[in-house]
């Protein structure tokens, strides 16, 4: 797990959310809203459009905007919103890789 500078509340925010994934460990009064949703009704909380998804999902090792990210110890995750990248990239490798993902990409992740 690569160290990100997180704020001491935002620690204490993930530590509990990760704790909650434990299915059993916690009541449901402790569950994440999304945990509700998605185990009462199958559905989410956040919007599914693409920009929510990206941000979800994407934007903490691409970074907002797509720029690429640097974390210590890390390999720098690709800048995918670069200009140069984008004209280079066919759709179809930037659906699979949404897809698939790129498992050398993240190697060391985790």
């Amino acid at each position: 797990m690569p160290v990100l500078s997180l704020t001491d509340e935002q620690i204490d925010g993930l530590v509990l959310y990760l704790q909650s994934l434990r299915r059993g460990t916690y009541p449901e009064a402790f569950w994440p809203k999304d945990r509700l949703l998605a185990q009462r009704f199958g559905e989410r909380e956040f919007a599914t459009d693409g920009a929510t998804l990206y941000g979800t999902f994407c934007a903490a090792c691409h970074g907002p905007n797509g720029e690429g990210m640097r974390y210590p110890g890390m390999a720098a995750f690709p800048a995918i919103g670069n200009p140069d990248f984008l004209a280079i990239a066919s759709d179809r490798f930037i659906q699979a890789t949404v897809q698939h993902g790129r498992r050398a990409a993240h190697a060391g992740v985790g």
